[in-house]
């Protein structure tokens, strides 16, 4: 739905949010899946928790800012 209305969000918003939410998205797929399908018995490592803490604060404020669009414009 945003990709469709790319016109209309300011370019740096988009092009934020093309770059990052396929990472979020990835990110908590990937955490469904290897708690309902685990392909090993090893616990979370602190790489793994260093990294989505790394990223959160970024798309944290990006879906802040897509929601404050949308909000804005279709509301």
């Amino acid at each position: 739905m945003i990709t469709a209305k790319k016109s209309s969000l300011p370019t740096p918003l988009f092009e934020r949010f093309e770059a990052n939410w396929p990472a979020f998205t990835h990110q908590i797929r990937t955490a469904r899946n290897e708690a309902g399908h685990p392909v090993t018995v090893e616990p979370v490592t602190a790489e793994e928790v260093h990294a989505s803490l790394l990223i959160f604060q970024e798309l944290a404020t990006l879906a802040k800012q897509v929601q404050e669009w949308i909000h804005t414009n279709y509301s």
